[in-house]
């Protein structure tokens, strides 16, 4: 009679060893490919946005909208007239130029409900810089600082009846004004995520109602898209040193 031989507990538990051991050399290199994937695509998401503007800015005048008629970019680069008050219940009236998916960051975790309808009041988006008046101190670097001047890229806010626009005409240095970034955005009471409603930062964000902030997520860095289009991954001391402070890490702690 022919015996079968079985495993005995010590080889079991030498094989058991060996798969954990593989384990962990194999999901620290898939964690770290799929962070590199979705910085990627965030980057991808930047440059896009960054052409998109300049398009938009070809059939407007060289301008392009910060927040108009409090209706932020994200408003009119999706299509509606500053008219239209809930783009769930409207369709654009106007060129559609780009969807809203495209200006979140891939790491953007969104509940939704039973229509379909964004309900996290919390959302990872591209913000676009809203650099404040000239008459704000954010114009001018301290002294003996060497952070960059917002003065550097000229005269191009275009204010009028609390409207603010960006005039590319003006615009000097499009290569290094750091036009979006990934921000924090809390929508009002009551109003719908996607419309994007509070989507900007600015140089210190709002400590007292959390939105205006750069967030650190990937790996402790954001993704900048520049308003000639290109778009690259900036350290937190690189953003310092063009005059922003106060920032988010991934957990949403601030970090500055």
């Amino acid at each position: 009679m022919r015996y079968r031989r079985h495993f005995t507990l010590v080889e079991l538990l030498v094989v058991i060893a060996i798969i954990g051991i593989l384990a962990g050399l194999v999901f620290p290199a898939l964690n770290r490919a799929r962070s590199v994937s979705q910085t990627t695509q965030c980057l991808n998401n930047k440059r896009s946005l960054g052409q998109t503007i300049n398009v938009y800015a070809v059939d407007n005048g060289k301008r392009i909208p910060v927040m108009l008629n409090n209706k932020p970019y994200s408003w009119y680069l999706r299509g509606y007239s500053w008219q239209q008050s809930d783009p769930d219940s409207e369709r654009p009236d106007n060129k559609i130029y780009m969807n809203f998916s495209a200006m979140r960051c891939p790491l953007a975790t969104i509940r939704k409900n039973s229509r379909g309808k964004d309900v996290d009041p919390q959302i990872h988006v591209s913000g676009i810089f809203d650099t404040g008046s000239r008459a704000s101190s954010w114009w001018d670097a301290p002294s003996g600082s060497s952070r960059t001047r917002l003065a550097h890229y000229g005269d191009f806010r275009v204010e009028s009846s609390g409207n603010v626009e960006y005039s590319f005409r003006q615009l000097r240095d499009t290569s290094g004004f750091p036009l979006f970034a990934d921000a924090f955005a809390r929508p009002n009471t009551g109003e719908n995520p996607s419309t994007g409603s509070t989507c900007y930062f600015n140089s210190s964000g709002s400590v007292s109602s959390d939105y205006g902030r750069i967030t650190l997520l990937h790996q402790g860095m954001a993704t900048i898209g520049y308003a000639d289009g290109h778009a690259n991954s900036a350290e937190k001391s690189t953003l310092q040193g063009m005059g922003l402070d106060n920032f988010y890490n991934s957990a949403f702690e601030q970090s500055n």
